[in-house]
């Protein structure tokens, strides 16, 4: 049975002393993910692919991994490869079902011939036939919650984040700070729930303190964890993460043009363009 705590600031600090007790994992991974995601944009898919391998050799299975693998085959060698991939994780008993559900998934999104309203309509009917009927099944209701959350998070203004935290307990080490940092952006970006904010700022700080990372310390420069002043650059740079961090690619692409216009050298802003630059073209192309 799923056990919710309700006092989402104890659990998100709770996840942060966790997460920082594998710092040295953690930074790993993030040098790996940068360099797997500089070698896909510049078209080096066998490098790419070679990258994901050694993640998978360090860090297990991940829902991160899975779901960049099967983007990769889609690109590199079409629907059939990736199809296989697919299978060989639902073969595996040794992989949560949970994961395996999302993977069925990530495998939809990654189809060239899906479009993003379709692919959004798919989720919409399954959390439907989750929750019709089933208005006492609460681990039903919970389930459609974190779903939501790990397929279609650019469409929800609020979540229940407990929930997704203890979900995310059972997933592996990676996914459960890729989780944390994608909840604490969440709920950072709604500056209208200032209570909320204020319950992430040490979960933020412990985590700044431990772990390399550009969302991080744009997060930290956000949240006033920082003494020295903000300076317009920094707010800049903050906004252009936080819309990539949510998902809003084209609103990402869109300010980054803007200010690189103006400040050629703002360097934090090229990384989260370009990411944002190769959604919009993987969307573009699930369209047509």
């Amino acid at each position: 049975m799923l056990y919710v705590s309700n006092d989402i600031g104890r659990e998100l600090y709770w996840n942060a002393l966790i997460v920082c007790q594998y710092k040295s994992e953690i930074n790993k991974f993030l040098i790996l993910k940068d360099k797997f995601n500089k070698n896909l944009l510049e078209s080096k898919f066998d490098l790419a692919r070679d990258i994901l391998t050694e993640i998978q050799s360090d860090f297990g299975y991940s829902n991160w991994l899975i779901e960049n693998r099967i983007a990769l085959l889609e690109e590199m060698e079409g629907y059939e490869k990736q199809k296989e991939f697919v299978n060989s994780i639902t073969k595996n008993k040794d992989i949560e079902p949970i994961v395996v559900f999302l993977t069925s998934y990530f495998s939809i999104r990654a189809e060239k011939n899906v479009s993003p309203n379709k692919y959004n309509s798919r989720i919409e009917e399954v959390k439907k036939e989750f929750i019709e009927g089933n208005s006492e099944a609460e681990y039903l209701i919970n389930l459609s919650e974190y779903m939501q959350f790990k397929l279609n998070l650019n469409n929800i203004e609020y979540y229940k984040y407990n929930v997704i935290l203890s979900y995310e307990s059972k997933m592996s080490l990676i996914d459960r700070y890729m989780t944390l940092i994608k909840i604490c952006s969440h709920i950072s970006s709604n500056t209208e729930k200032k209570e909320e904010i204020s319950l992430i700022r040490d979960s933020i700080k412990l985590l700044d303190n431990a772990i390399s990372d550009t969302i991080l310390s744009s997060l930290s420069l956000r949240l006033g964890c920082y003494e020295n002043v903000i300076n317009d650059n920094s707010k800049d740079i903050i906004a252009v993460i936080e819309k990539y961090t949510i998902g809003d690619y084209k609103g990402c692409i869109s300010l980054s043009e803007k200010l690189l216009n103006q400040s050629p050298f703002l360097v934090d802003i090229y990384d989260v363009y370009v990411k944002s630059l190769i959604r919009c073209l993987l969307q573009n192309k699930s369209a047509d």
